[in-house]
């Protein structure tokens, strides 16, 4: 937009120019010889094609604007695609390390009785229970491919954010709008 309004101004000061927009909103500063019927006059001479993120329709490279957006929008999605995955199989292998290292605990009881009987009379003398619990804690060890495993995915995802960041300054530095980005 900032470009479209600075060329607007620069061309105020020239003569023989004039201002369209077409249908895809794209603003034309032609000759006044080569614009359309009912176009805006302006001041001065030259050529331009901008929309208001201030890329021309036909780019350097000869591919139009709309190609350019698609192609942008397909690298952004596949590297948050990335991103996604990564963060995934990060998160499962830190769920198995963890898992693997959560202490277990086993708690067995034993119980006891015991009756002395009279032998003449069939009357109980004496009687004695008993009842211990005991109660062992562990905690479990991660193998080591388990832990290598997470080094790993904690690295993948840390590239896949790295490319990301990356593309994202290559966008800005082509100055390609925001709404390519998503």
């Amino acid at each position: 937009m900032n470009t479209a309004l600075l060329l607007i101004t620069l061309a105020q000061g020239f003569d023989g120019l004039s201002m369209w927009t077409d249908v895809h909103g794209v603003v034309h500063v032609v000759a006044s010889n080569q614009a359309p019927h009912g176009a805006t006059v302006l001041e001065g001479r030259g050529y331009s094609v901008i929309d208001a993120d201030g890329r021309p329709v036909v780019l350097a490279d000869g591919g139009s604007r709309a190609d350019d957006s698609a192609w942008w929008r397909a690298r952004f999605e596949q590297a948050r695609l990335a991103v996604q995955a990564s963060q995934a199989l990060e998160s499962a292998a830190q769920r198995d390390v963890y898992e693997a290292e959560r202490e277990l605990c086993v708690t067995a009881t034993a119980k006891a009785s015991a009756r002395v009987l009279s032998r003449r009379r069939g009357r109980v003398i004496a009687e004695a229970h008993d009842e211990q619990t005991a109660q062992q804690c562990r905690r479990g060890t991660a193998t080591g491919a388990m832990v290598t495993a997470l080094q790993v995915r904690r690295t993948e995802r840390e590239q896949a954010e790295r490319a990301l960041r990356r593309l994202e300054q290559e966008a800005v530095a082509e100055r390609v709008p925001l709404r390519d980005w998503r």
